[in-house]
C-alpha cells in the first residue's frame, strides 16, 4: 500500500520588500542556503523547501532560527556571525518572493 501523499500549502505572507532587497536576498540565499535548501529556493525533498515554512511570516522567529541558531540541535546552524538581521530579513523576502512566484505559476497550471 503507497503511503498518503502529503500535501503541503505554499506560504505567501505579504510580499513588502522593494526588488532592490529581494535581489538582495536571492544573492544572499545563493551563497549561504542554496547548499541545504536548494536552488531558488526549490528543495530537492531531504531538507525543508523554505516556501512551504509556517516561520516565513514570522519575521522575528526566521531571525532566531537563521541569525541565533534556534534550531541548531536539528542541523541549521545560525549566521549570526555571517549575516547581519537585514541581511537575513533580505533572505526572507526573496524566499517570501519565490513562495509568490509559485503559486502564481501553479495557478497558470490549473
Amino acid at each position: 500500500e503507497a503511503p498518503p501523499a502529503i500535501t503541503r500549502t505554499l506560504q505567501t505572507p505579504p510580499q513588502t520588500a522593494d526588488a532592490k532587497t529581494v535581489e538582495q536576498g536571492m544573492a544572499l540565499f545563493h551563497r549561504y542556503c542554496v547548499n541545504c535548501h536548494g536552488d531558488a529556493g526549490v528543495s530537492g525533498g531531504v531538507l525543508p523547501d523554505l516556501r512551504y515554512s509556517n516561520v516565513l511570516s514570522d519575521s522575528g522567529l526566521f531571525q532566531k532560527i537563521v541569525h541565533d541558531g534556534l534550531l541548531r540541535e536539528t542541523g541549521m546552524v545560525g549566521f549570526g556571525s555571517e549575516l547581519s538581521k537585514e541581511q537575513i530579513e533580505a533572505v526572507r523576502s526573496y524566499i517570501v518572493h519565490r513562495a509568490h512566484e509559485t503559486l502564481a505559476q501553479q495557478s497558470q497550471k490549473e
